[in-house]
């Protein structure tokens, strides 16, 4: 009887430390069942509204992907294993969590994860290259490019495919921090160079060999073939709709209001966090509550946008519909006309202070160095209103 209880009492610790509990490894239907998990049930704010489960978890790009492939296996009762490093791997039985308790230990493992292995890890060890024709929801892409010098990496989760070859495609971005996941309509913004960067498809370390990574290299020999024109070849290839200028300007300007008013949500946490502490951020909150570079990339976004609207507003207006065209005419600055300025509002309906805020305000506001990335200044000010400059230190 002693034995027996003694034998109990070293199971349930056991049990007890594992961050869950597995009862079989992946298989084939598994890769499919969380590609089909992805396309159905992964939703954008899976780590920032507070009813989820997996409220409260921190990610950038890599992370996301690392972690939602973590939910899927423990909701599943999957044996889960990343490789981190050429050297080191953790899985769903590692004891380093067991001091924590059970419901916080998944968000324990995926932090672990996120200060361990990133976008390299994701494309060298935990994702094989697959077919340009066997690309689907639950795959991702990932990529690495230089700009001004400097390595940057990023990933996406095809969430689903639009009729007209382009994607919905789920990331985070950096800092870690929790976010509602960002969207984009449309192609990946960066190009591929070559293996083992590209479409990929997630799967645990264990089940990744040879054959696998050699499987399919078609995409790597298109890249080659097509250069430059790799993205609109492929959406053209697996296009079950004709693409059309009114539906680019509809996707473009769709992704510009998500960056929006993912910025929105990002300035009200930077703001209410500052009333929290009641003193100028450090440099450690300073990089996490900043938003310079997602200003940047608006800004950028609306270049774009308008650069092409010149273009398509003197041959091919009668491709787009009314009310977009008035409101990129509003854009433009070529308009004055308030219904003009309401097109643009419908189109991204963002509020500022009680009162309508436009692409175009942000656009001319930024242009002119008013609107503010430095998460100290007030709200006002961080939307480009006038009002008084914090006078806490920038990091």
């Amino acid at each position: 009887m002693m034995l027996k209880t003694i034998i109990l009492v070293l199971l349930s610790a056991q049990i007890y430390a594992n961050v869950w509990n597995s009862t079989r490894k992946w298989n084939e239907s598994d890769i499919i069942g969380f590609k089909n998990w992805v396309s159905t049930s992964l939703e954008r704010d899976i780590f920032s509204s507070k009813d989820s489960p997996y409220y409260g978890i921190k990610t950038d790009c890599a992370d996301a992907i690392f972690a939602y492939m973590a939910i899927y296996s423990l909701e599943n009762d999957l044996y889960f294993q990343l490789k981190l490093d050429h050297n080191n791997f953790i899985d769903n039985n590692s004891k380093r969590f067991d001091k924590y308790p059970e419901s916080e230990r998944l968000k324990k493992l995926i932090h672990h994860i996120g200060s361990s292995a990133g976008t390299y890890s994701l494309a060298y060890f935990n994702s094989y290259p697959i077919s340009i024709d066997d690309i689907s929801a639950g795959d991702i892409y990932v990529t690495e490019w230089r700009k001004n010098g400097a390595l940057n990496r990023h990933a996406y989760m095809i969430k689903k495919f639009l009729p007209t070859g382009h994607f919905e495609l789920y990331s985070s971005t950096t800092p870690v921090k929790v976010r509602k996941l960002a969207l984009r309509k449309g192609m990946p913004l960066h190009l591929f160079e070559s293996s083992p960067w590209g479409f990929k498809r997630l799967a645990p370390h264990y089940l990744i060999n040879k054959d696998l990574i050699d499987i399919s290299r078609n995409q790597y020999a298109a890249k080659k073939s097509w250069g430059k024109n790799f993205m609109s070849k492929l959406s053209k290839r697996i296009a079950t709709e004709k693409d059309s200028i009114n539906l680019n300007l509809k996707r473009r300007l769709s992704n510009i209001c998500d960056m929006l008013t993912g910025r929105e949500s990002e300035v009200q946490e930077a703001v209410q966090y500052k009333e929290e502490i009641s003193r100028c951020m450090n440099s450690k909150e300073y990089y996490e509550y900043s938003t310079p570079s997602r200003d940047n990339s608006i800004q950028s976004a609306m270049t774009g946008l308008l650069v092409g609207w010149k273009k398509i507003r003197k041959s091919s207006l009668d491709q787009v519909d009314k009310n977009i065209t008035s409101a990129l005419e509003y854009f433009l600055g070529k308009s004055k006309d308030q219904d003009a300025r309401e097109d643009l509002f419908n189109i991204c309906p963002l509020v500022i202070e009680e009162s309508s805020f436009t692409m175009r305000d942000f656009f001319m506001l930024k242009r002119s160095s008013k609107i503010s990335s430095n998460p100290n200044d007030p709200y006002r000010m961080r939307w480009g209103l006038n009002g008084n400059k914090s006078s806490c230190p920038k990091y």
